[in-house]
């Protein structure tokens, strides 16, 4: 359990700096108020266990194990091909994303190819320390596999 104050910097998430102040606000107040079940939520990713449903957001589904990326291959112009620690794997073609804010660099499928696996976060970065979360690449690719006939 965090006890209140022990994280004085703690920011759960992050808004665009265009984000209304009240918005802004609202955010903040609220994951303050709920700062014990987002921190053991966060420790248990961490550890690769289940999160737990919050009782206060109940139509919010407990998300399964996240499963990491395992291996990277840039295949092209803004394609992938991942690995996961399950043993799903394919590719992803990003090539009709708009790329903004942090992910602006990615629009250069010179800069695109630069793609790391940051084996401590278990997914995909770029040098400028842009990310995608794990549990989406995997969705994807895992939505996409199931969409290949046999």
């Amino acid at each position: 359990m965090v006890e209140r104050g022990s994280l004085e910097n703690w920011v759960p998430f992050s808004f665009p700096p265009t984000s209304p102040k009240r918005a802004l606000a609202l955010a903040h107040e609220w994951a303050e108020l709920h700062r014990s079940e987002l921190m053991e939520n966060w420790q248990r990713a961490r550890n690769r266990n289940r999160y737990r449903t919050s009782i206060l957001c109940p139509k919010i589904r407990a998300m399964s194990e996240i499963v990491h990326v395992t291996e990277v291959e840039a295949l092209g112009a803004h394609r992938l091909r991942l690995r996961f620690e399950d043993g799903v794997e394919g590719e992803i073609d990003f090539s009709t994303e708009a790329w903004d804010g942090v992910f602006a660099p990615l629009s250069d499928p010179t800069y695109f190819a630069r793609v790391e696996l940051d084996e401590g976060l278990g997914t995909i970065v770029w040098p400028n320390g842009a990310d995608v979360a794990p549990e989406a690449l995997h969705q994807w690719v895992a939505e996409h596999v199931a969409q290949v006939p046999a």
